[in-house]
């Protein structure tokens, strides 16, 4: 994907850990506003405002619901743990859009990304499996997947 194919386009970010980080701040996009994260920890009151701090800093606007971030998104990038991967595609599935990609960045076993690839497609999403092949510092958004 190119520069100018993510800076038209909005994408969502669920999870907005290190290389969600990563990602964005390597983007550089001109139109930030391009750009929703959403983390659990944001409806975590001791977590809060760590998270709203975090999406200050990127630049991104920083959604309270997961439904509200994937709103009207044509890429979305599932950055959790592997323990809540399955978790963020059931509750994704309910507010992906018709045809968007739900890049599943996350190192699961085998059965739980079909899990995940069912939910999401029976939303009308494409489920991608993307396998980060090393870390994303220093690479950020050149890490090879």
């Amino acid at each position: 994907m190119s520069a100018n194919t993510l800076s038209t386009k909005k994408i969502a970010l669920i999870g907005f850990g290190e290389a969600a980080n990563a990602f964005v701040f390597g983007w550089a996009l001109d139109d930030p506003d391009r750009i929703v994260g959403y983390d659990a920890k944001i409806v975590d009151p001791t977590t809060s405002a760590e998270m709203t701090a975090r999406f200050e800093r990127a630049g991104v606007a920083g959604s309270n619901a997961p439904h509200a971030a994937l709103m009207d998104a044509t890429f979305v990038f599932s950055e959790v743990t592997e323990e809540q991967a399955f978790a963020a595609a059931q509750t994704g599935a309910v507010g992906v859009q018709k045809g968007a990609f739900w890049f599943d960045c996350n190192s699961c076993a085998p059965d739980i990304n079909r899990y995940e690839s069912e939910v999401v497609e029976a939303a009308s999403g494409r489920y991608v499996d993307v396998a980060v092949m090393v870390p994303v510092h220093p690479k950020l958004h050149h890490v090879p997947l």
